[in-house]
C-alpha cells in the first residue's frame, strides 16, 4: 500500500508540474526513456536527453520541488543579474528566466555535451 501511495504521489507531482506529464508516466516509457521536451505549467520548455537520467532529475528539482528555493527569493532589483555557474543543461537558467522575465542571466557550462543541451534549452524558450 505504501509503495502505491508513493507511486501515486510521483504521478500527481508530474501532473501538477508538466503540461505533457503523460510522457513521464506512461508505462511504455519504461521501455524507451529517450529524449523528450518537457513542457512546464509556467510555459517553459526543457529538452532532456533521457527521462530517467540526470537531466530529468535536475529539471524536476527546479520545476517541481524547488530544491534551491529560488521561487521564494525577492530580488532587490526588478532586473536582477543571475549567474548560473555549472549550468548543466540549463534547467536553472530556464527556471530563473520564467520567474524573473527582466533578469540578465549568465550561464556557464564547461562540459561540451551539456553545453550543447544548454544552448538547445535556451533556444527552445527564445532566450538569448
Amino acid at each position: 500500500m505504501n509503495n502505491s501511495l508513493s507511486r501515486f504521489g510521483n504521478v500527481w507531482t508530474r501532473i501538477k508540474t508538466y503540461n505533457n506529464w503523460y510522457v513521464l508516466t506512461w508505462p511504455l516509457n519504461r521501455l524507451n526513456g529517450s529524449a523528450k521536451i518537457l513542457e512546464t505549467k509556467n510555459g517553459m520548455r526543457i529538452f532532456v536527453r533521457n527521462i530517467f537520467g540526470n537531466d530529468f532529475v535536475v529539471t524536476h528539482e527546479m520545476f517541481s520541488r524547488d530544491d534551491y528555493q529560488v521561487s521564494s527569493l525577492s530580488p532587490q532589483s526588478a532586473e536582477p543579474v543571475i549567474l548560473d555557474l555549472g549550468a548543466n543543461i540549463g534547467a536553472f537558467t530556464v527556471f530563473a528566466a520564467g520567474l524573473y522575465s527582466k533578469a540578465r542571466i549568465f550561464s556557464y557550462e564547461p562540459a561540451e555535451t551539456n553545453f550543447r543541451t544548454l544552448i538547445k534549452n535556451i533556444e527552445l524558450n527564445n532566450l538569448q
